[in-house]
This record gives C-alpha cells, sequence and structure tokens, in this order.
C-alpha cells in the first residue's frame, strides 16, 4: 500500500505538474492569442493604410497622365502647326522663286524696250534736228513734217489724222 500511495503521490505531483503546464500553456496561448489579435488589427489597419496610399497614387498617376495627355496633345497641335509653317515656307519659297525668275524675264524684256525707245528716241532726235535744219516741223505721230510758217496745217492735219 506504501508503495501504492507513493505511486498515487507521484502520480499526484505528476497530476499537479501537468495542471501546472497546463495553465502555463492556457497563459501563453491566451497571450499568443492576444498577439495574434494584436497583429491581425494592426495588419487590417496596414492593409487600409496600403488601400489609402494605392487610391492616393493611382489619383496622382491619372493626374499625371492626364497632364501628359494634354501636353501630348499640345505637342501634337505644335507639330501640326510646324508642318503647315514648313509647308508654307516652302511653297512661299518656290512662289519667291517663280517671282524672281519672272521679275529676271520682265526686267530682261524691259530692258530690250527701253534699249529700243532710246534707239528710237536717238533717232527720233537725229531726225528732229535735220527737220529742223531745213525749216520744217514734224508731226509728233507720223512721219508727215511741214514748214514752219504752216503750223495751222500741221494743227489740221493732227486733228484730222490723229482724232485730237
Amino acid at each position: 500500500l506504501e508503495h501504492i500511495n507513493s505511486q498515487l503521490d507521484s502520480a499526484g505531483n505528476d497530476v499537479a505538474n501537468l495542471r501546472s503546464q497546463l495553465e502555463q500553456k492556457k497563459s501563453q496561448l491566451s497571450s499568443i492569442r492576444s498577439r495574434a489579435e494584436e497583429i491581425e488589427i494592426n495588419f487590417r489597419e496596414g492593409i487600409k493604410d496600403l488601400r489609402t496610399q494605392l487610391a492616393t497614387k493611382s489619383m496622382e498617376v491619372e493626374q499625371k497622365n492626364e497632364s501628359l495627355s494634354e501636353k501630348g496633345e499640345i505637342i501634337d497641335g505644335l507639330r501640326v502647326e510646324c508642318l503647315q509653317n514648313a509647308e508654307r515656307m516652302r511653297r512661299a519659297n518656290h512662289e519667291k522663286v517663280l517671282l524672281e525668275k519672272r521679275l529676271g524675264e520682265e526686267s530682261e524684256s524691259y530692258h530690250q524696250i527701253i534699249a529700243d525707245l532710246q534707239s528710237q528716241l536717238s533717232g527720233y532726235t537725229n531726225a528732229h534736228i535735220q527737220f529742223d535744219r531745213h525749216g520744217l516741223i514734224k508731226c509728233p505721230f507720223c512721219p508727215a513734217a511741214y514748214e514752219k510758217d504752216m503750223q495751222e496745217n500741221m494743227e489740221r492735219h493732227i486733228q484730222a489724222k490723229h482724232d485730237f
């Protein structure tokens, strides 16, 4: 019986030890649960913060995209305007070249006309001098000539022949 009592005492001690360990484990488990709940709460708050940050960053990115889009439209508009200006400049240069060519041709033509008129004037001046030497007046519109004392005849000739 002593042996059984000793075993019972030993078993009672073991049970007391086990109960003590169980209480420690329960206390540890309770502490772990508390800590897990804190971690879960912190995790959820962290997720909320991250979602808020994500929403904020998304809005910032959207605003930057809109700004870039507007700037892209402005750049496209400027590009089109530059191309139009370049085309206008090309056409203007082409017109300038054509006008310079035409001006050169007309200038050459006018120089020839001036040379012809100078030649005719020279001839007219020489003829006028010759008529004057012989006492004649030449009609300014045709080759007709009259003596200086026949001024009236010259005037009638001009009125009759030249519609003045």
